[in-house]
């Protein structure tokens, strides 16, 4: 069955961050099935350099009514109501705005108005006060991870994890022969680069030879021995970074999932990160940290595995391409796919 679908996201395509990079492979791999694929976006962080073209539809705007067979919304609350379909809806939750206790570390209201905006806190606040009766509109509702962290109101719920490509995400290059630690993301408080510095700082004094990588940084103050990159667009490029990394750090303080950590996993590198119920939800304990002390000693237990070459670090490796094994773009895109058929033929029958 081939469906006219339409993708729905509050921030422009330009933007070309990883949520970004999630839609895209969406809109690819449906379109390589012989869907028909438009996306609309509000024009918000809108990048001028480097434009990039889509091989599908695209369009930004404020409002928009449209046709489709059934429509997959990156969720905010209310973005429904600019862009208007009759057609069946998903609720995509990338975000941490709908269950904060699943995908944000614990915060006060203060906290979470200072570190994340007005909007960001009006739409936690907005969906607890409600119960998240917004998502009343919607025909289904899709969490990217591999647990349901509970019911909404009686609409289905699939729990389908982002997936990997494996001929990208691959072990492609040899492990430095320095021990090499690496951060994926950006200087924004919630993706935790201000834990990964005061690691750095502190490893970088007991660790005779020792190297920092971190990727997305842009005008934030690095110390000086941290080799800093802009992001990177390329995916060949990031994995050859991973691959010849020994270590991800990915101190996040909120994530509905982690793309990254499973980038990583597929490059043999293993990860360590913090203990969101979203990540434990996926990892072993023995990957998760639940503050600045239980990341430095697990990293120290790392490097001496690696240095004393007993196997152990090889053990690692193995279970970090064993876990990203599980989340193959060939095995889990025909799971969304699926998600799509069924919402839409439920308005059919």
């Amino acid at each position: 069955m081939k469906l006219d679908i339409a993708i729905l996201h509050h921030y422009s395509m330009t933007l070309n961050h990883g949520g970004e990079k999630i839609i895209k492979s969406i809109a690819i791999n449906l379109s390589k099935k012989g869907h028909s694929v438009s996306i609309y976006s509000l024009p918000f962080h809108r990048r001028k350099d480097n434009v990039p073209l889509f091989p599908f539809y695209y369009k930004e705007c404020f409002f928009k009514r449209f046709v489709c067979d059934v429509a997959y919304f990156v969720y905010v609350p209310l973005l429904h109501k600019v862009f208007c379909t009759s057609a069946p809806k998903i609720a995509g939750i990338h975000s941490f705005i709908t269950w904060p206790s699943f995908s944000h570390e614990r915060m006060n209201f203060p906290l979470i108005l200072y570190r994340h905006g007005g909007l960001a806190c009006g739409a936690v606040y907005f969906s607890l006060l409600t119960r998240n009766k917004d998502l009343n509109s919607f025909n289904a509702i899709h969490i990217p991870n591999t647990v349901m962290p509970s019911r909404i109101n009686n609409i289905p719920i699939y729990a389908i994890p982002n997936w990997v490509n494996l001929r990208i995400f691959r072990p492609r290059k040899i492990k430095n022969d320095v021990f090499t630690i690496t951060f994926v993301g950006s200087g924004k408080w919630s993706k935790g680069y201000d834990i990964f510095c005061e690691m750095a700082e502190y490893l970088h004094k007991v660790i005779p030879k020792i190297n920092f990588k971190a990727i997305g940084i842009q005008n934030n103050k690095s110390p000086s021995f941290v080799e800093t990159h802009p992001f990177i667009y390329c995916d060949e490029l990031l994995a050859d970074i991973y691959s010849s990394s020994h270590i991800l750090i990915h101190p996040s303080r909120a994530d509905i999932f982690g793309i990254t950590l499973i980038e990583s996993l597929a490059c043999g590198t293993p990860v360590l990160t913090s203990a969101l119920p979203s990540h434990q939800a996926f990892l072993p304990l023995s990957f998760i940290c639940f503050n600045l002390h239980d990341y430095i000693s697990k990293i120290l237990k790392i490097y001496q595995a690696w240095y004393q070459k007993s196997g152990e670090y090889e053990l690692l490796v193995n279970e970090a391409k064993s876990i990203a094994s599980r989340f193959d773009e060939e095995k889990i895109f025909p799971l969304f796919e699926k998600m799509l058929i069924e919402v839409a033929n439920n308005r059919s029958e």
